[in-house]
């Protein structure tokens, strides 16, 4: 019957044999229901993700962030780098490093599009990613911006470029001057 929901789809982690991502048609273990209104509100100290360090002091360790800071980071970005509903946001790190987290929330707070490339492609050539994507905004660290070879008229659409997550190298700041 054509009509018929798919079985289920398992995986299971970290065992061992021919049985990852079989199909299996008996029920899924019962569990109690929870509903996420039962958690209450969000509140200012409440978290809302946590982040690794690199570990660059010896140790990586988790961050949690609370709904209070990412509401007062979103809100200070966005004001300060003139996010908007025509801003386009090209998201180019990963979901793993802090600053993406930056992007994303302020992007959906500001209504702004949230420019996402083929990760290849911003490895190979970013210039173009960011021309071809006609980004408004970029968040990098200073040694990813500095081994672009453009200048600042080779890209027109660029409004606001936030450099973090290491140290800045005068160079960098002088070549286009920030």
């Amino acid at each position: 019957d054509s009509s018929a929901p798919p079985p289920p789809f398992l995986e299971e982690r970290g065992s061992k044999g021919s049985n990852h991502g079989r199909s299996d048609t008996s029920p899924p273990p019962v569990c109690p229901p929870t509903s996420v209104c039962s958690l209450g509100p969000p509140v200012p100290s409440t978290a809302v993700y946590a982040v690794y360090t690199s570990g660059s002091t010896g140790r990586p360790k988790g961050v949690v962030c609370e709904h209070r800071h990412l509401v007062s980071f979103v809100h200070a970005k966005g004001e300060d780098e003139k996010f908007g509903p025509k801003s386009r946001v090209l998201l180019a790190s990963s979901f793993t490093f802090d600053l993406c987290q930056g992007d994303v929330f302020t992007s959906l707070a500001f209504g702004a599009c949230l420019v996402v490339a083929p990760r290849e492609a911003l490895l190979h050539d970013l210039g173009a990613v960011l021309k071809r994507s006609r980004a408004s905004h970029v968040t990098l660290t200073p040694a990813v911006w500095s081994l672009m070879r453009l200048q600042p008229a080779d890209l027109p659409f660029l409004r606001s470029i936030s450099l973090g997550g290491e140290a800045m190298p005068v160079g960098v700041v002088q070549a286009w001057g920030m």
